[in-house]
């Protein structure tokens, strides 16, 4: 299930790290500044960050822009979630990510599309909150996320992608090898099948998800974000 630093809420502005690594932020920062006091934080600690055996620190960053700020309200304290109950990996925290505007359509994207990123010019983003809420909310066009991560060597099974929910459309490629498509399912769940085929165990994989918005808040907003086994994925949406 893993571990979360859960901080309440923040007036304005925030990002955290975990031992050094950076977990997640809401909000953004000057000079795009756009506040977040009214989100709940909920950071997901990746297990390989922990020192389960020494000391851990956590470091918070917090922009106010004016009245009060800092950590304001709420229950402060490292706590597990049923939200990411039954997932074998998370991918909930930091991706990359970049705008293109006017450079990509939703349906002109595809598997050649890849070949045209380069790679610089992408930034850090939380995953899932919406790109809006994060320093981007003037745009509305299209932008990509980027995350990669190693799947277990004993992984070696059918799993399931849940990529939360996604405002408004989107096209997903692991490995440079498209693996789904939905558009303008923004208020449903979205979830891509694997064969063991697809991924690479024990290695790392590159997950990529195009995702096109014209209007509105844009980006992967809502989680839970991460994989799981197909042979769990009935009694995961028995859950929900």
């Amino acid at each position: 299930m893993g571990y979360n630093v859960v901080l309440g809420y923040i007036d304005d502005v925030d990002e955290v790290f975990f031992n050094g690594h950076k977990i997640g932020a809401s909000g953004s920062f000057p000079p795009r500044y756009h506040t977040a006091y009214n989100a709940h934080r909920n950071y997901f600690i990746p297990t390989e960050y922990i020192d389960f055996a020494g000391k851990n620190v956590i470091a918070v960053r917090v922009y106010d822009s004016e009245i009060e700020g800092g950590i304001v309200s709420g229950d402060i304290g490292i706590y597990t979630s049923k939200n990411d109950r039954g997932l074998a990996m998370n991918l909930r925290g930091i991706w990359e990510f970049r705008l293109a505007p006017g450079q990509d359509k939703y349906n002109s994207v595809g598997e050649k599309t890849l070949s045209t990123l380069s790679a610089d010019g992408w930034t850090d983003i939380t995953v899932p909150s919406s790109w809006g809420s994060q320093g981007y909310g003037n745009y509305d066009g299209a932008a990509w996320y980027k995350k990669q991560f190693i799947i277990p060597k004993d992984m070696q099974e059918d799993i399931v992608i849940l990529l939360g929910k996604i405002d408004d459309s989107d096209k997903a490629f692991l490995n440079g090898k498209q693996i789904g498509a939905s558009y303008y399912q923004f208020d449903k769940r979205i979830f891509y099948f694997l064969t063991k085929d697809m991924f690479k165990a024990g290695a790392a994989n590159t997950l990529i998800v195009f995702v096109e918005d014209p209007q509105g808040e844009g980006g992967i907003y809502e989680g839970p974000v991460g994989i799981i086994k197909q042979v769990d994925f009935s009694k995961y949406i028995r859950w929900r």
